[in-house]
């Protein structure tokens, strides 16, 4: 019973954004973000379900340690990793930093272990998660009706007006609209998160289709969407449509269920394309200062990334670290380079590729690809924040965690065919 209550608490809790602040790092008069040092509620819940599974497994847990240790090759394994950490540590720009990035991706792997392991949390958990999920839709249209956001310590959200100054908005015909937040720290990340929601409900059909009532379907496919196109997120749009492409390429193994979903959301994002062409233009064909900008910005973050990875190829400037090696006279502008694969190779050097194709070669991992895999893949291109900031991860730890059991079903079905 603590299993199935403290999974669904993590679940509904690690969408939103309280959290604890020890380090607010002001440079030049302007927050800098990506130097805070915070714990967040749902982090506290998770290590709490993470040490609860432990105990109750702690014989099982000792015996595969002290097994798995006995191996030479597995001591290698282990022996290579701390070596790893202890030069991260040596060479990070904000060693501070470089610890909670090791803690915060402990916790996102140690998510992915219980999820792919413990099947009988999977169904709290995610209802949790859709849950929480339908409020921040909610609050994403009642941003765009009010024009901006409330602040809320509880919820862990800032204000935001269509006329500040670092606001995200979108512009047209000269006037400024906010887009949607939800409860995200910025609206492309609530679009990924609108998009992993709508994922992690299409699974849910799945696997639960008597339960899931074809009404409630409707209308959770209708809000979320209507969200995730709120959010005027290109990657996220783009994100969606991949998913939906790839449903419809792999529809003789789609569910009615399912079927009902993919048409009204479909239905609802071409329906809301036709109202506000005129936004979607603005998206799709920067030409507005607003836009332009942007594309000037992300310009300079690839000339900061060359000036950054020159004294740093070799080992990095320490996980989390990059933004603290970066010059900038302001906090606001002391941000990561909008590119997973860059910025992770700016972290961790040469070495870190080279020790992280030693350890996926020596220990034999495998990995079961499939298709899903191109809906993240407008994210990692275009943006940081599934992989430099916590809400980011939590999308990208639910993503994996899907990805892994889908896999993991397929493989299933295919040996039942065969029998």
């Amino acid at each position: 019973m603590y299993t199935l209550i403290i999974s669904a608490l993590v679940g509904f809790a690690l969408p939103w954004q309280t959290r604890f602040l020890f380090r607010v790092p002001i440079v030049g008069g302007a927050v800098w973000e990506f130097g805070v040092i915070s714990i967040y509620v749902s982090q506290v819940l998770l290590a709490l379900w993470l040490a609860h599974n432990a105990y109750q497994n702690r014989v099982r847990l000792v015996w595969q340690l002290r097994t798995h240790l006995k191996q030479r090759r597995a001591q290698i394994i282990f022996c290579a990793c701390i070596l790893f950490l202890v030069v991260q540590l040596f060479i990070s720009a904000d060693k501070l930093l470089t610890v909670l990035a090791v803690i915060n991706m402990s916790l996102a792997g140690g998510l992915v272990t219980l999820l792919y392991f413990e099947k009988a949390a999977r169904k709290p958990f995610f209802g949790g998660f859709l849950i929480a999920a339908t409020f921040q839709a909610l609050l994403g249209f009642l941003q765009v009706v009010m024009g901006g956001t409330f602040a809320s310590t509880a919820l862990g959200m800032a204000a935001h007006r269509a006329a500040d100054h670092g606001a995200a908005i979108i512009e047209v015909a000269g006037i400024r609209h906010l887009r949607a937040y939800g409860g995200q720290p910025h609206p492309n990340i609530f679009g990924a998160f609108m998009l992993i929601a709508l994922l992690v409900y299409a699974y849910m059909i799945y696997t639960h289709t008597e339960q899931m009532q074809n009404k409630n379907t409707i209308q959770f496919s209708v809000l979320t969407t209507g969200a995730l196109f709120f959010s005027f997120s290109r990657s996220a749009w783009l994100g969606f449509l991949i998913a939906c492409v790839l449903a419809w390429v792999h529809r003789a193994h789609v569910r009615d269920g399912q079927r009902t979903m993919l048409r009204w959301a479909l239905g609802t994002f071409a329906v809301l394309t036709i109202l506000f062409l005129p936004f979607v233009i603005s998206r799709a064909i920067p030409q507005t200062y607003i836009e332009q900008r942007s594309i000037s910005e992300r310009g300079s973050e690839l000339a900061q990334w060359k000036h950054v990875i020159e004294p740093h190829w070799f080992f990095g400037t320490g996980l989390w670290a990059y933004t603290a090696a970066l010059d900038a006279p302001t906090g606001d502008v002391k941000v990561p380079v909008h590119d997973v694969p860059l910025l992770k190779f700016a972290e961790v050097g040469l070495f870190g590729v080279l020790f992280g194709l030693f350890v996926f070669f020596y220990s034999g991992m495998r990995v079961r690809l499939t298709p899903l895999i191109f809906i993240a893949v407008p994210m990692l291109i275009v943006d940081h924040y599934l992989y430099s900031l916590w809400p980011g991860l939590v999308i990208s730890v639910i993503g994996i965690s899907l990805y892994l059991i889908i896999a993991e079903t397929r493989v299933v079905l295919a040996q039942l065919d065969k029998s």
